[in-house]
């Protein structure tokens, strides 16, 4: 078979050949010569990195590939220099080529190229067909790869096979071997990346399919990264459809434990059904940490070691706990991270100015520079401590949350100059004298009372249910503007008609005031509540009450505090006072 000139590409395909043709005829050896390089004058280099280039490609297709090279007339010359053996005896000579172990797709296998590769490893090849396309002359190289017009008229290179997602080609220095296979860049998220768009997958490499396929249980970073994965059932083990085995179902998903995203920085350590579906690097949580495990409290502030009893030890190495360092923590050591999870709290805007030092509700919700997130426990009591109001001592420690002990209830007679009865006297006197002023009918006959709050009701309602007819409802009932007549009837004598209008026009007033009221709540949780301070407070209600959204909450209050002369209970909450209030509700 005679060599002859003709582009780069088109002398690898006429090599190409010669290794299809002897594969077509089951042939396991070849020998091979210095094709091209006497009469037409090839570099003797060059073509042995094209038969290099082929013999990778033809990996496992024979046992034995000799080369029968003899320098020539050509030996010397400028093309030539150091003659055809020695070239080929430094490329070629005790090459061992061993197949590629990954197979991937527009790759190519001996004369077949790689057309697709599903997850459970079957191929679909092309036919043998080695120059069915005028081979393009910039190779690897070419810029119109995507241009799928260009595609249609010039041949190109394969994607080389040694290189993969989490490995290198051996021969990218090897510019022949470049220029006759493509190396696209590797994702930089390996197997976890989830971008299935067309355009990326074929210009970035990504690993094969792990051949455990939904079996896998494999979640370690590395594992993850170096194989492409079925999608994770959002049931884990818990899914019905893996406990009955459902073939269809496991071939799409995968059963196991995921690793939790923030794995030792997790602030669900406590949540039982989390922990159980998900993997973390630290060990089982302390039911009592990050503030209630006396047994860390004395681990981390015992200064000597000899001192911690084994019991304490065991537990502190048995079960994990939250760092009092947060974010901080500066500690390198494996050891702590089994046994130590890292809340990072969010950092106080004020950083190292912040006046709020003092306020021990503040420094447990924020982080500050050279404060420990969960600080050292004082061993006074919170009552007790004498320092617990010194800035300095609260960068340090932490107290109990007893600041209020009462062991003997001290005295500051805020009250001494009120006289409480006197005052309730005045208000009743101050209510009746208005009354009197402003000439109010006072009607002690309980049919006219009656009748008068049914009125009232009546007038009310009507308000009402013009507010509510603005959004498409009548509530009324038919007869309501008759049953008012009647009443009203019932009502002249003693009233008169001028009585009669002053209750319509009073009653519209309030109902009209009480709407502006209902449309801008004022309770528990709504603006006044806050405004008033009374959403710290903790709401008791001393007595029946049929306000479900207070809860179950009983009180008990010692005698001594019920009659100390600083304590003040009110019938009814602060907010009940206020515009929208109902302290004084006819009942």
């Amino acid at each position: 078979m005679a060599a002859y000139r003709d582009p780069e590409l088109t002398k690898e395909k006429m090599l190409e050949n010669i290794f299809a043709i002897a594969h077509h005829h089951k042939h396991d050896c070849l020998v091979l010569s210095a094709f091209g390089c006497g009469a037409f004058k090839n570099p003797p280099e060059h073509v042995a990195l094209l038969f290099k280039s082929v013999i990778y490609q033809y990996a496992g297709y024979f046992k034995t590939i000799y080369f029968a090279i003899v320098d020539d007339h050509n030996t010397g010359n400028r093309i030539n220099p150091d003659g055809n053996f020695l070239p080929f005896k430094t490329i070629l000579d005790g090459l061992n080529v061993h197949p590629p172990t990954t197979i991937r797709v527009n790759g190519v296998s001996g004369p077949n190229r790689i057309l697709n590769k599903t997850s459970d490893g079957k191929l679909n090849l092309s036919d043998v067909c080695i120059l069915y396309l005028q081979p393009c002359q910039y190779g690897s190289k070419c810029h119109d790869l995507k241009n799928p017009q260009h595609n249609n008229n010039y041949l190109h290179p394969p994607i080389c096979s040694y290189q993969d997602a989490t490995s290198s080609c051996e021969q990218m220095n090897d510019e022949v071997h470049m220029f006759t296979f493509l190396h696209n860049i590797k994702c930089q998220y390996g197997g976890q990346c989830d971008d299935y768009d067309l355009k990326h997958l074929s210009e970035y490499d990504h690993p094969d399919h792990c051949i455990d396929e939904g079996n896998c249980q494999n979640v370690h970073q590395q594992h993850l990264f170096a194989y492409r994965h079925l999608p994770l059932c959002s049931d884990g083990f818990n899914c019905s459809k893996y406990l009955k085995r459902d073939n269809d179902h496991c071939k799409e998903f995968r059963h196991c434990k995921s690793m939790c995203p923030y794995d030792n920085c997790c602030i669900q350590f406590h949540d039982k059904q989390h922990f159980e579906n998900t993997i973390h690097s630290f060990r089982l949580p302390c039911p009592f940490t990050p503030y209630n495990c006396s047994m860390y409290v004395e681990f981390i502030q015992t200064g000597n070691t000899n001192k911690i009893s084994s019991e304490v030890e065991n537990h502190c190495y048995k079960y994990s706990h939250v760092c009092p360092f947060g974010r901080q923590c500066k500690t390198k050591d494996e050891k702590h991270f089994e046994t130590s999870i890292h809340i990072a709290r969010k950092i106080c805007s004020d950083i190292d100015k912040c006046l709020q030092l003092t306020d021990e509700e503040h420094l447990e919700s924020f982080s500050h520079p050279g404060i420990r997130d969960i600080r050292l426990f004082c061993r006074e009591p919170g009552f007790k401590c004498p320092d617990r109001l010194k800035n300095e001592h609260l960068k340090k420690y932490r107290h109990g949350k007893n600041h209020n002990h009462l062991s003997a209830v001290q005295s500051t007679n805020l009250n001494a100059s009120i006289n409480f009865v006197r005052n309730q006297s005045q208000l009743i006197r101050t209510v009746n004298n208005y009354v009197d002023v402003s000439n109010w009918k006072k009607h002690n006959i309980p049919a006219v009372k009656d009748n008068a709050f049914r009125l009232i009701t009546a007038l009310v309602e009507a308000e009402f249910a013009k507010k509510k007819t603005s959004d498409g409802t009548t509530p009324l009932v038919d007869d309501h503007d008759y049953t008012m007549k009647l009443i009203e009837k019932k009502l002249t004598p003693p009233l008169t008609d001028h009585d009669i209008s002053i209750i319509h026009q009073w009653a519209k007033k309030i109902a009209q005031e009480s709407i502006k009221l209902h449309e801008n709540p004022m309770g528990i949780g709504y603006v006044v509540d806050r405004s008033l301070g009374t959403d710290k407070h903790v709401f008791s209600i001393l007595g029946p009450h049929l306000g479900h959204y207070y809860g179950d909450i009983i009180i008990v209050f010692k005698k001594e505090i019920m009659f100390h002369p600083d304590a003040n209970f009110s019938i009814q909450a602060g907010t009940s006072f206020g515009p929208s209030g109902n302290a004084y509700k006819r009942s």
